[in-house]
Protein backbone atom coordinates (compact mmCIF):
# COMPACT_ATOMS: atom_id res chain seq x y z
CA UNK A 1 0.00 0.00 0.00
CA UNK A 2 0.95 3.59 -0.45
CA UNK A 3 2.88 4.72 2.64
CA UNK A 4 1.04 8.07 2.58
CA UNK A 5 -2.33 6.59 3.60
CA UNK A 6 -1.62 6.36 7.34
CA UNK A 7 -0.26 9.90 7.16
CA UNK A 8 -3.56 11.11 5.72
CA UNK A 9 -5.32 9.79 8.82
CA UNK A 10 -2.65 11.23 11.13
CA UNK A 11 -2.90 14.63 9.43
CA UNK A 12 -6.62 14.84 10.00
CA UNK A 13 -7.61 13.70 6.51
CA UNK A 14 -9.42 10.45 7.29
CA UNK A 15 -11.92 10.99 4.47
CA UNK A 16 -9.07 11.08 1.97
CA UNK A 17 -7.56 7.99 3.58
CA UNK A 18 -10.89 6.12 3.36
CA UNK A 19 -11.15 7.00 -0.33
CA UNK A 20 -7.60 5.78 -0.92
CA UNK A 21 -8.31 2.47 0.80
CA UNK A 22 -11.47 2.08 -1.30
CA UNK A 23 -9.44 2.71 -4.47
CA UNK A 24 -6.90 0.09 -3.40
CA UNK A 25 -9.69 -2.46 -3.01
CA UNK A 26 -11.20 -1.52 -6.36
CA UNK A 27 -7.86 -2.01 -8.09
CA UNK A 28 -7.28 -5.46 -6.59
CA UNK A 29 -10.43 -6.77 -4.87
CA UNK A 30 -8.94 -10.24 -4.47
CA UNK A 31 -5.40 -9.01 -3.86
CA UNK A 32 -3.33 -9.67 -0.77
CA UNK A 33 -4.03 -6.22 0.70
CA UNK A 34 -7.80 -6.15 0.11
CA UNK A 35 -8.72 -7.42 3.57
CA UNK A 36 -6.58 -4.86 5.38
CA UNK A 37 -7.68 -2.07 3.05
CA UNK A 38 -11.34 -2.77 3.83
CA UNK A 39 -10.70 -2.75 7.58
CA UNK A 40 -8.67 0.45 7.37
CA UNK A 41 -11.36 2.06 5.21
CA UNK A 42 -13.96 1.35 7.91
CA UNK A 43 -11.68 2.78 10.61
CA UNK A 44 -10.95 5.90 8.57
CA UNK A 45 -14.67 6.43 7.93
CA UNK A 46 -15.29 6.40 11.69
CA UNK A 47 -12.64 9.07 12.14
CA UNK A 48 -14.20 11.07 9.29
CA UNK A 49 -17.56 11.01 11.08
CA UNK A 50 -19.21 8.82 8.45
CA UNK A 51 -20.54 6.32 10.97
CA UNK A 52 -23.18 4.67 8.76
CA UNK A 53 -20.67 4.17 5.94
CA UNK A 54 -18.19 2.78 8.45
CA UNK A 55 -20.79 0.32 9.73
CA UNK A 56 -21.51 -0.78 6.16
CA UNK A 57 -17.81 -1.39 5.47
CA UNK A 58 -17.49 -3.27 8.79
CA UNK A 59 -20.45 -5.49 7.87
CA UNK A 60 -18.91 -6.11 4.45
CA UNK A 61 -15.60 -7.05 6.09
CA UNK A 62 -17.32 -9.50 8.43
CA UNK A 63 -19.22 -11.05 5.53
CA UNK A 64 -16.10 -11.44 3.37
CA UNK A 65 -13.66 -12.33 6.15
CA UNK A 66 -15.63 -13.94 9.00
CA UNK A 67 -12.39 -15.19 10.56
CA UNK A 68 -10.31 -12.16 9.58
CA UNK A 69 -7.68 -10.85 11.93
CA UNK A 70 -9.42 -7.46 12.16
CA UNK A 71 -12.79 -9.09 12.87
CA UNK A 72 -12.98 -8.43 16.61
CA UNK A 73 -12.51 -4.67 16.21
CA UNK A 74 -14.91 -4.50 13.29
CA UNK A 75 -17.57 -6.57 15.10
CA UNK A 76 -17.70 -3.82 17.71
CA UNK A 77 -18.00 -1.20 14.98
CA UNK A 78 -20.56 -3.18 12.99
CA UNK A 79 -22.73 -4.07 15.98
CA UNK A 80 -26.10 -2.54 16.79
CA UNK A 81 -26.14 1.14 17.67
Amino acid sequence: MDDRWPVRIDLGRPGDAAAAFARARALAPAGPLAEDALAREAEALVQAGARSDARARAAEYLRLYPRGRRGPALRVLGGPE
